[in-house]
């Protein structure tokens, strides 16, 4: 009895623990006795009657095994601020107890082209936008946000420093700084603010949003003072770099005997010199007429022209010259006839008249490029995209230079502009500033019409002036592209072997054109009734009708394109999106099966500098919709309850690790 009573009081003891109900098999239990141990005490002591209420026919109960029943990731939420940066999460599975499970997690992201997912939870940033990172563990998943924004972190001269030139003129090459995050990537749409110590001159623009390359370019305009002079770049607390330049009275003179034969000789005849190297910078300075007509030139050199502070007349015509240099004239302010009729001239460099600003005739024809377009445009400097919010910075353009005064009448419809006339004096290769507002309300697009570009002066030929398109500001639907997308279909017996079925088919294309306002699916997500009802049929009705009911604010167009059997393909034209609606979305059951299917979820075909992707491809693999529990292609009907995700089928029977097509979308317009 002894040993009963204490055999009896350690079961009770057992009895009344803490301990969760349901434990795991062969887990140890909180007292000296096991699980197992105390199921056969128990049933011992109900056997000989020692307590009351046991019921049944005392066998013990068996705990159900361990499942996994949740998978959670930490953290929840990631920013990055550089290209190449990385972050680590961490998933972990947890039974239907609550206690960790052991096992293995797949992660993905939902755009690779911004946040790409890598082996254990390390995600690294690849653009700017929006992701979400998914981890996966059977039919389980949980998801985390990533954003990734890229932030200064480095400015550098590029270009265009320690230049020598003219007071008050304009430097021949433009200063060129760039923008990096802490990884070292160039960072476009920075807004970069340059401004020129006392005295030292001005910057036009003087500011300029950043490029796809980072890079923010200025012309600057040296002060009237002689000797260094500086500028400052800055793009925003803490970053700043110094330009510094050089005034002088004469810009740094090529040798003579170092120049082009042809001009080297002229230069040599037009001095009364014995020799090139007789000449000297007084010479030089003295010239005002250089006749190089018909001279059998093929090419003139930067630095041909220098130290000819004086030259009023350059004749190079009738030569065989097929390109120039950007810079060949610098430092030829004096100068105010150019000829360069009957040479194999193409095209015309940028700033190639930068700094002439006395010309006053300048002869282009009887060449093959003529009539050369001198190229007007209006451009945005605060932001490369026209459509973001006000107020806006507007300069005129010229690319070559100016080759006489440009004034361009400027009209503003449902705006208003500081200026209503837009210059670029001789010589120069941008008009000042305009600031452009929008109205007070949010009532449209503000657009700007130039009015007529002035006619050519006499003493000019060989060109044509084109005047600027009109600019629709604050608008994103003014920016638009169209596309193509072509559907390859490369499911096979041979990319697919087990089970391949016949008859094997994509139900018509069904998909929308939208904004990141609405997701019609995604990986990790349960589908919607449209989605259910096209990966298990084939049909778009409910689809559509989704798509149709989250216009006009979220989505633009519904994308239809017809069925095909597989392998084969299928296009699908006049795809048109805007700078409001820029992503695209696209479905097609894989059939026959349960409830699978392919495509490419909210693809976004606008780039950062609002620019618009030529190409790209998305490569396909097959996914469940997770509302039929079918395993096989031709699996009865039976509904998944509840339903699960949408996940990945890619290497999961029938399907190897293959693709089974793919979408390439083709900007054809825009």
């Amino acid at each position: 009895m002894t040993i009963g009573n204490v055999f009896l009081t350690t079961l009770i003891r057992e009895h009344r623990s803490p301990a969760p109900r349901h434990r795991r098999p062969n887990a140890a239990g909180p007292g000296p006795w096991s699980a197992k141990w105390g199921g056969l005490a128990m049933g011992a002591v109900c056997g000989i009657g020692v307590l009351g209420g046991c019921g049944g026919d005392g066998a013990p109960v068996t705990p159900e095994p361990p499942r996994a029943a949740a998978v959670s990731v930490s953290p929840e939420s990631a920013m990055l601020s550089s290209l190449g940066e990385t972050v680590t999460f961490t998933a972990t599975i947890t039974d239907q107890y609550g206690a960790v499970f052991n096992g293995s997690v797949a992660w993905s992201s939902s755009d690779p082209a911004v946040a790409a997912a890598g082996r254990a939870g390390r995600v690294t940033a690849t653009g700017n936008g929006m992701a979400t990172v998914t981890a996966t563990h059977q039919s389980l998943t949980a998801r985390a946000a990533v954003v990734v924004a890229q932030q200064p972190a480095a400015l550098a001269l590029v270009s265009g420093g320690r230049q020598e030139g003219l007071p008050g003129r304009e430097l021949p090459e433009p200063v060129e700084v760039m923008v990096r995050d802490a990884g070292g990537t160039p960072v476009e749409d920075v807004t970069v603010t340059y401004a020129a110590a006392d005295g030292h001159g001005s910057a036009s623009p003087a500011s300029v949003a950043t490029d796809t390359d980072g890079i923010a370019r200025t012309a600057w305009t040296l002060g009237d003072l002689r000797g260094p002079q500086r500028l400052t770049a800055s793009a925003g607390e803490g970053l700043e770099v110094e330009i510094e330049a050089t005034a002088v009275l004469r810009l740094p003179v090529v040798p003579v005997c170092d120049r082009t034969p042809a001009v080297r000789d002229a230069l040599v005849r037009a001095a009364a010199r014995g020799g090139c190297d007789a000449v000297s910078a007084d010479d030089l300075a003295g010239i005002d007429t250089l006749n190089l007509a018909v001279a059998g030139i093929e090419i003139v050199r930067p630095g041909d022209f220098s130290g000819l502070d004086s030259l009023v007349r350059l004749d190079l015509s009738g030569n065989r010259i097929a390109a120039l240099p950007g810079t060949v004239f610098s430092g030829l302010a004096a100068m105010r006839s150019l000829d360069l009729r009957g040479n194999r001239l193409e095209s015309l460099p940028r700033a190639l008249l930068s700094g002439l600003t006395a010309l006053a005739e300048l002869r282009l024809a009887d060449n093959p490029g003529a009539p050369f377009i001198i190229s007007l445009e209006l451009l945005r400097t605060d932001t490369t995209r026209l459509g973001a919010a006000g107020p806006a910075s507007i300069v005129l353009d010229v690319a070559t230079g100016a080759p006489f005064p440009i004034n361009l009448p400027l009209a503003v419809e449902n705006g208003t502009a500081s200026a209503r006339r837009l210059s670029v004096v001789t010589g120069e290769t941008l008009s000042d500033v305009a600031t452009v507002e929008g109205p007070a309300a949010d009532s449209g697009a503000t657009r700007l019409v130039p009015g007529t570009s002035p006619s050519l002066p006499s003493g000019y030929d060989g060109m044509e002036l084109r005047p600027p398109a009109p600019l629709s500001l604050f608008d994103p639907s003014a920016n638009t592209a169209t596309y193509r997308v072509v559907f390859d279909a490369t499911w096979s017996r041979s990319t697919h072997p087990a089970d391949f079925p016949s008859g094997a088919h994509f139900s018509p294309l069904i998909g929308a054109v939208h904004n990141d306002g609405v997701i019609f699916w995604a990986l990790g997500d349960t589908a919607t009734r449209g989605i259910e009802v096209m990966a298990e049929t084939g049909g778009t009705g409910p689809l559509t009708s989704e798509i149709r009911a989250a216009m006009p604010d979220r989505a633009l167009a519904v994308i239809n394109g017809r069925g095909i059997g597989s392998p084969a393909s299928a296009t699908i034209s006049g795809i048109t999106v805007r700078e409001d609606f820029p992503v695209v979305t696209l479905v097609t059951m894989i059939a026959p099966s349960p409830d699978w299917f392919v495509g490419v979820n909210g693809l976004p075909l606008l780039m950062g500098d609002g620019r618009w992707v030529d190409e790209v491809q998305v490569v396909l693999y097959p996914l469940d919709a997770g509302t039929d529990s079918g395993t096989g292609y031709r699996s009865a009907n039976r509904d998944t309850s509840p339903r699960q995700s949408i996940r990945s089928l890619k290497g999961v029977s029938p399907f190897s690790d293959a693709p089974i097509g793919t979408f390439t979308f083709t900007r054809v317009a825009g």
